[in-house]
C-alpha cells in the first residue's frame, strides 16, 4: 500500500479504535501526507497524536512526521462538525548500519562490506561507482581511483494478522571510501600449508 499519500475519504471513520475498523499503518520517523477532497470555503480542523504535522497544499491536507513506534491518531473536523477519527499503527522501522574492511583500499583490491543493521529483511547496496548489490554482506572491487560514497538501503516488510501487506519501512546509511591510485602488491608463499606449519611469504612490490 501507499503509506506516504493517503486519502482519508477512502477510509471509514473508525472512532479511533472501533474493534472492526483497521488502523492506518505508517513507519516510525516517517513523513506522510493525509488529505480529504478540498471544498473551497469549508473549514478543516486537524489534530494528530503520535507525531507532529504542518499544513499541506490546502486546508484539507496535512503532512505528518510520525514519532516512535506505537499508536497514533488523526482527528479531522470539517465545518465544526463532529470529528472524524482515524487510528494509526506506527510500525517499527529498521536501523541501517555497516562496516567496511578498508576505507582506503588499493586499486582493484577487494573491500568486504559487513551489514550490522537492526530489523532489516532486504538490502540494496550502492557502491558509488555504478555497481550495486542485494546481498547482505557483499564484496566489491573498485576499478578506478577516487572518492566514493557507499550507501546501504534497508527495508523490513510488515504484515497484519491476516497476512495482508502493511507499510514497508526503510532506512539508509552512507559512508565515504577513498580508493588509492596504486594496486596492492601480490603476495606469494611456498606451498599449501597444514595446520601448525610455518612458512615464508614475500611480495614483488
Amino acid at each position: 500500500p501507499d503509506c506516504t499519500l493517503v486519502n482519508l475519504a477512502d477510509l471509514p471513520d473508525d472512532g479511533a479504535g472501533t474493534p472492526d475498523a483497521p488502523c492506518i499503518s505508517s513507519c516510525e520517523h516517517a513523513t506522510a501526507t493525509y488529505y480529504v477532497p478540498y471544498a473551497p470555503g469549508a473549514t478543516y480542523s486537524w489534530s494528530v497524536a503520535g507525531g507532529t504535522y504542518v499544513a499541506g497544499g490546502n486546508p484539507a491536507e496535512i503532512i505528518v512526521s510520525w514519532g516512535a513506534a506505537g499508536p497514533g491518531l488523526i482527528s479531522l473536523s470539517i465545518n465544526g462538525g463532529a470529528p472524524l477519527l482515524f487510528c494509526v499503527d506506527i510500525l517499527p522501522a529498521p536501523v541501517a548500519g555497516f562496516t567496511m574492511s578498508d576505507a582506503t583500499p588499493c586499486l582493484n583490491s577487494t573491500v568486504s562490506f559487513l551489514d550490522n543493521s537492526v530489523g532489516a529483511s532486504s538490502y540494496f547496496w550502492d557502491f558509488g561507482d555504478g555497481n550495486t548489490s542485494t546481498m547482505p554482506n557483499p564484496d566489491h572491487q573498485y576499478a578506478a581511483p577516487g572518492n566514493y560514497t557507499v550507501c546501504l538501503y534497508v527495508m523490513n516488510s510488515n504484515f497484519n494478522a491476516a497476512g495482508d501487506p502493511l507499510c514497508c519501512c526503510t532506512d539508509t546509511i552512507c559512508q565515504d571510501l577513498v580508493v588509492d591510485s596504486l594496486p596492492g602488491p601480490s603476495i606469494y608463499c611456498l606451498s599449501t600449508l597444514c595446520a601448525f606449519d610455518s612458512t615464508k611469504y614475500w611480495t614483488d612490490a
